[in-house]
């Protein structure tokens, strides 16, 4: 509350100064009351983002929440996971104009890392999605740069490092992240390559090292990245448009410090390439036909045959392993879009489309070694994973169709209405089961206007979950499988998991009559816009997600556990009127070897979200402002226990439903439920050629919940939540990222002098605690990354 109140003048004065400006809109065309914004290339290029997507949507959207700090060069060629409101990260779909290229293992990223230099528009929409469009979270798209009518180049480059990059404060928890060094270049060119084809070419180099909880892995990170886009006008109303990208990359292995190798690292390449043919004649239908291309191979050498995890900390051992294998993933997509010919003012206007999406995931050194288990520190369980013959391989078909429709029921009142139907087939190379589905994906809105400048709408819209790749793995006889023992009894066999079949098609698999989890959304929305360059809008969601999957143990229900009940004290440690017993599972020895995996729609409370969304949005000839703040609550069960990405996602794989254990109090606040939002993100270009940008964001902390240690038991350690997530929070991230930039001119071309300043007034503020019960619960252990300044240059000719 203390932020709001300081922050407040300064909003009001930059509102009425955003109210003097009369330019072109921040927002982007869509269906009436769509959630989203979008950011154009002149704005990108002078915002604190080190030239990173991921660092764009993690700091200035103010739905969206990461898994980790991008900003400042934290993280150069590496996954980010990012989601909003309900929307589990997983679900988050990239596009680059037409063409889906995310990640199909369902890592939640794209499968190349997004330069912010190489796009026109960076569009995020997060609320009512347009019928082309299937996503129940995030989907993020990018239009890439074209040539102009005349030749432009723009060569960029930035380094921090030494005295540039905060050490780690004394007498204070260590940073989750810091900055080593960094560097990153960049050159665009653009323009006509005859009078009826243009071209835009560029390439860009990022190297990086940083600490990750004060260790430094021997290998630093490094990003090299070049496009190419070429548009030819084969007709005065017809255009033929080809795009290539490619991307190497080489990074440390995201998990290795579990490896206990410091030179564990991992190599990315991926190849893109898609094109388009798009009719736009005056006097008949618009239509454009596209197809696309991505491929990324991932390799990853760790230097180990045996992972030290730490179960409170380090997440679940299955997500580490999966994330061990190499793995080529690509995407095929193809489809097309017409728009019969209409008057601009004909009271029904009409649009179709159709898409082809199919791809594929194949592995290659499974992880075949020893995982020990801790749980607090105290040695918990061994997992001893099996060397299986073949390369696990899978793959997903979807095939989609549209119809879009905006009906002018009179001159205040229009709808806005479309209907996608979608039939999806996913299945892994040799397995028993497969899955199909068909769903009809409805949505409308109805914008009421009122008067000439306000407008008030009404949205339904209903998305249906990707089938990602991670559960195709139940089932799949190539993936991985482990006999688990206890460390107390290292001669017995406590548990078999998957998700592979150990050589046994009943040991793991899908359920034949498997249900696709979709979620109903509803919008309420009020809009003010100022001219043609200010809009306002409020903006309530309710969003409701159904059928979701979950990983049912048939082999061992809860009816296999004993149950022992032990005094705690609740949420509230002071309060004796939260005072209960807390069930802890103990396995029966009887039941020991028991398991067997089936993905299913276990019957649970269906995951909902409530939110307010508050949004201004400018861009005027010099002031360009994005504000906005949000008020929410995201509720579900989370796939495992515990308070990270891969533990409190109502999407995730996981134990929610293998272990009694693993369902204590597992209905909370989700991972990206962080209440109260404020992101604010201002551009002013001054007299003088002197340009400053901020980028100022407030989050509340992440949900978590006290644990539970349990040492006593059949089959080890176990940790069990003692409260719903969300009961404690970490105290909220605060951050306030600022570029200051003078012009000159030297000749014919132009230089800008580049500062850059990254958690400018180093705030200090946690970002995780102590979650385990006991004398030293909440104390924090981490706090966020200091402040680094990068300094650089910009020459434009």
């Amino acid at each position: 509350m203390r932020m709001l109140r300081c922050a407040a003048p300064a909003v009001l004065c930059v509102l009425m100064l955003a109210a003097t400006s009369n330019a072109q809109p921040a927002t982007t065309d869509g269906p009436a009351g769509q959630v989203g914004a979008s950011i154009p290339a002149d704005t990108l290029r002078d915002l604190p983002v080190a030239d990173s997507v991921y660092a764009l949507l993690e700091t200035t959207q103010s739905e969206l929440i990461a898994d980790r700090f991008n900003s400042g060069g934290l993280n150069v060629g590496g996954d980010t996971r990012v989601g909003g409101f309900l929307g589990s990260w997983s679900q988050t779909r990239f596009r680059i104009g037409d063409i889906d290229i995310s990640d199909p293992m369902g890592g939640g990223a794209a499968l190349l890392f997004p330069v912010a230099s190489f796009w026109q528009h960076v569009t995020t929409t997060t609320g009512l999605f347009p019928a082309d469009v299937n996503t129940p979270g995030l989907a993020v798209g990018l239009d890439p740069l074209r040539g102009g009518k005349a030749w432009s180049s723009i060569f960029t480059g930035t380094v921090s490092g030494g005295p540039l990059a905060a050490d780690a404060p004394t007498k204070q928890p260590i940073p989750v992240a810091r900055l080593k060094n960094f560097g990153q270049g960049s050159g665009i060119v653009t323009g006509p390559v005859s009078s009826r084809a243009t071209l835009a070419v560029g390439a860009s180099w990022m190297q990086g090292s940083s600490y990750r909880r004060e260790q430094l892995a021997t290998t630093d990170s490094a990003l090299a990245s070049a496009f190419a886009h070429l548009a030819v006008e084969t007709s005065p109303d017809r255009e033929w448009r080809v795009l290539g990208l490619v991307q190497r990359s080489l990074l440390p292995f995201e998990y290795w410090q579990l490896s206990r190798a410091p030179g564990a690292q991992a190599t990315n390449t991926a190849v893109h390439v898609q094109t388009t043919l798009e009719s736009h004649a005056a006097d008949g239908a618009r239509w454009r036909v596209f197809a696309g291309v991505t491929q990324r191979n991932r390799d990853n050498s760790i230097g180990s045959s045996t992972l030290y995890i730490d179960r409170i900390v380090d997440g679940p051992v299955q997500s580490v392993v999966e994330s061990v294998a190499d793995v080529t993933a690509r995407r095929l997509s193809a489809g097309a879009r017409i728009a019969p010919n209409t008057a601009r003012d004909a009271a029904l206007r009409m649009d179709y489309g159709v898409d082809l999406d199919l791809s594929s995931s194949t592995s290659s050194s499974v992880f075949a070694g020893t995982v020990r288990e801790a749980v607090n520190s105290f040695p918990a369980r061994i997992w001893s994973y099996n060397s299986i013959p073949g390369s696990p391989s899978r793959s997903t078909s979807t095939a989609a169709g549209f119809a879009h429709a905006v009906v002018t029921m009179s001159p205040r009142a229009t709808l806005d209405a479309g209907a996608r139907a979608e039939w999806v087939h996913g299945s892994a190379d040799g397995a028993k089961t497969s899955v199909s589905w068909l769903s009809l994906l409805p949505r409308a809105s109805l914008r009421l206007a009122l008067g000439e400048q306000r407008a008030l709408t009404f949205g339904y819209g209903r998305s249906a979950n990707t089938l990602t790749h991670n559960w195709l793995a139940y089932g799949d006889p190539a993936a991985a499988t482990a006999r688990v023992v206890s460390v107390a009894t290292p001669n017995t066999v406590v548990a078999r998991v998957g998700p592979g079949i150990n050589g046994n098609p009943a040991f793991s698999g899908l359920a034949t009559d498997l249900k696709r989890p979709y979620t109903d959304e509803l919008i309420v929305g009020w809009e003010r816009r100022r001219g043609a360059s200010t809009r306002y809008t409020l903006t309530g969601i309710a969003r409701w997600e159904n059928n979701m999957l979950g990983v049912v143990n048939t082999g061992v229900p809860t009816s296999g556990y004993s149950v022992i009940s032990v005094p705690d004290a609740g949420k509230d440690l002071v309060d004796p009127a939260d005072d209960r017993q807390l069930a802890i599972y103990n396995r029966l020895p009887s039941t020991f070897g028991q398991d067997a995996y089936l993905v299913t729609n276990p019957s649970q409370k269906r995951a909902r979200a409530f939110a307010l969304r508050m949004a201004l949005e400018h861009n005027g000839d010099r002031l360009f402002m994005l504000l906005g703040a949000t008020a929410s609550a995201a509720q579900g069960a989370g796939g495992n226990r515990g308070y990270g990405p891969l533990e409190n996602d109502q999407d995730q794989p996981g134990e929610l439903f293998s272990t009694p254990n693993g369902g204590s109090y597992a209905y909370g606040r989700l991972f990206s439920d962080r209440a109260f939002t404020i992101k604010w993100t201002t551009l002013y270009r001054f007299p003088g050629d002197v340009t400053v940008a901020g980028i100022a964001r407030y989050q509340d902390g992440q949900p978590f919940s006290r644990m539970v240690i349990a040492p006593s038991l059949n089959q080890g350690i176990e940790a069990v939540q003692a409260y719903p997530n969300g009961g404690s929070r970490y105290t909220f991230t605060g951050t306030f990222d600022v570029r200051a930039q003078k012009g000159f001119r030297a000749g014919t071309a132009r230089v800008d002098a580049i500062l850059d300043a990254y958690n400018l007034f180093t705030r200090n503020n946690e970002v995780e605690e102590y979650v385990v019960s006991g004398l030293q619960f909440r104390t924090p252990t981490a706090i966020q990354p200091p402040r680094s300044v990068h300094v650089g240059l910009r020459l434009t000719f």
